[in-house]
């Protein structure tokens, strides 16, 4: 299935993700599907000379964008990579995105790597911000942001070998000073994830409900009823955040939201909930902070009417 075949669920995911981001921005997204006859198509390299200028382009299937190129000029030692290594040059790459496209495979991308460092660049102009100039610079820069992957990479098969689990290991894996980057869109911890469900799949061998239709929030009213209602399961939440645990918080209120979406006081918790989280992000991570201000926006709505 391509993603034109199902062009609209992509597009919810994607501004379920963005649309707080993009306010007053044109919010159209994706492309039509174009084959001109004069287009010529390749499968993992093409190469062809213009005005004397030789240039080779390889598909990096691994990266940011699943369908990304590098374009190598040889006799300029320069390469393109538009956001291959993600939108940020020295940040960790999106190996998963929140706006809801498939995972990228995290061992292609660093054998990916490997090859276009091995070819010692003097300038490397990537889909953001300024060309990196200097075969130096380049060597250490990118090569700290593969060393940060491979790292995490590594430390999660460890942990998959000893057999702790993916909560587990998106919880306590992380990059030590030497190798940490510059803030970015993607998060260590969904490094983390994708890896495990790179190799491992969706079936965590956690529970046996993972294998069947209905999903959790199926009973969590019954959960909500037991606790004693909804503002109650919200001030348990309030609780949580108030001992400095959102993400118990976040699970709480998430109950709470889902049985009472139109109750003010449940809604005014998980706005303090999702502040907070957003707040511990640091208010550099753009994906997830488009994620939590979109479901704080809808919150709020809710406690103005």
């Amino acid at each position: 299935m391509t993603k034109g075949a199902c062009g609209n669920f992509f597009t919810r995911r994607y501004t379920n993700g963005i649309s707080v981001k993009m306010a007053g921005a044109n919010q159209q997204v994706g492309t039509p599907e174009i084959f001109p006859d004069d287009i010529t198509s390749f499968n993992d390299r093409h190469e062809f000379t213009v005005s004397g200028r030789r240039f080779v382009i390889e598909r990096l299937w691994a990266g940011e964008t699943l369908d990304s190129v590098a374009v190598w000029l040889p006799e300029q030692q320069t390469v393109f990579t538009g956001n291959w290594a993600g939108a940020i040059h020295g940040a960790m790459p999106n190996f998963y995105t929140a706006r809801g496209d498939r995972q990228r495979s995290l061992p292609g991308w660093l054998v990916q790597c490997d090859a276009r460092l091995a070819r010692e660049p003097e300038l490397l102009i990537t889909g953001h911000e300024q060309p990196i100039s200097g075969k130096d610079r380049i060597r250490a820069e990118l090569g700290k942001v593969r060393d940060a992957v491979r790292h995490l990479h590594n430390e999660t098969v460890r942990g998959m070998d000893e057999g702790r689990t993916l909560s587990e290991m998106m919880a306590q894996i992380c990059l030590p000073a030497e190798l940490q980057l510059r803030d970015g869109r993607s998060r260590e911890r969904w490094v983390v994830r994708a890896v495990y469900e790179e190799y491992a799949g969706w079936f965590r061998h956690e529970r046996t409900s993972e294998l069947y239709a209905s999903s959790q929030s199926e009973i969590w009213p019954d959960i909500v009823a037991g606790l004693g209602g909804a503002e109650t399961v919200a001030a348990m939440a309030s609780q949580a955040l108030a001992k400095g645990d959102a993400e118990r918080a976040l699970h709480f209120i998430e109950m709470a939201t889902h049985v009472a979406p139109d109750s003010v006081r449940v809604r005014e918790v998980e706005i303090a909930v999702l502040e907070t989280l957003a707040n511990a992000s640091g208010l550099h991570a753009f994906d997830l902070l488009g994620w939590l201000e979109g479901r704080i926006a809808i919150a709020c709505r809710v406690v103005a009417q």
